[in-house]
């Protein structure tokens, strides 16, 4: 019988040297990737004005007419009360501000927009009524210049002063506290002057100063 052969011993394996990463490879992936986290952005903030080209239509022909001089040409697109808002404020006032987002209600929609200024953001919601086409009706100030305001932009002009108040109320307050505290203070000095001119007199009189 033939005696069984054993198979050479391995010959020991050589560590593995880590690879030299080509430095321009990873600045190409990292470029890449930024390349795309910045198209996914664009297309999730577009993805919520998807669909709602007429809307926005509407509202690019109304910014398109110059103001006050081409009003007549926006009436078609505005309802009564949209109409004289843009009359009121000799311009439409969307016309600075950017999409954001559009809810759509089967008789109307409210498109969200913003600005950004060096006063501050502002941020403001337009009311679309459905009426033979989208027609401008009304637009809600959210946020002007960094301050809160909450108020529709028809209320504002028929109610000037009320809107006023309300927007500055916070202003108003504080001019108030501050009036009250400086009254305080004039009516206490005016104490002290009576006080002294009531002491004063009493020497001159001899008798005893009122407190």
């Amino acid at each position: 019988m033939s005696t069984p052969v054993s198979p050479p011993p391995l010959a020991p394996s050589l560590p593995t040297l880590p690879r030299r990463r080509n430095p321009w490879k990873v600045g190409f992936c990292v470029l890449t990737t930024f390349i795309v986290a910045v198209l996914a952005i664009g297309i999730l903030s577009k993805g919520s004005l998807a669909g709602h080209e007429d809307e926005l239509k509407a509202i690019e022909g109304l910014a398109a007419f110059r103001y006050p001089e081409q009003s007549d040409k926006a009436k078609p697109g505005c309802t009564d009360k949209g109409y004289k808002l843009v009359e009121t404020l000799e311009g439409f006032l969307p016309a600075s501000f950017n999409p954001v987002s559009v809810k759509t209600n089967p008789q109307f929609c409210e498109v969200e927009m913003a600005r950004d200024s060096a006063e501050g953001k502002s941020r403001i919601h337009v009311r679309l009524v459905k009426d033979n086409g989208w027609k401008f009706d009304d637009v809600y100030l959210n946020e002007i210049n960094g301050k809160p305001c909450n108020q529709w932009a028809s209320y504002a002009c028929e109610h000037p002063l009320a809107s006023f108040l309300q927007f500055h109320s916070g202003e108003i307050l504080e001019f108030c506290k501050a009036a009250c505290t400086l009254a305080d203070d004039v009516l206490d000095v005016v104490q002290k002057f009576k006080q002294l001119d009531a002491e004063e007199k009493a020497e001159r009189d001899g008798t005893p100063a009122e407190e």
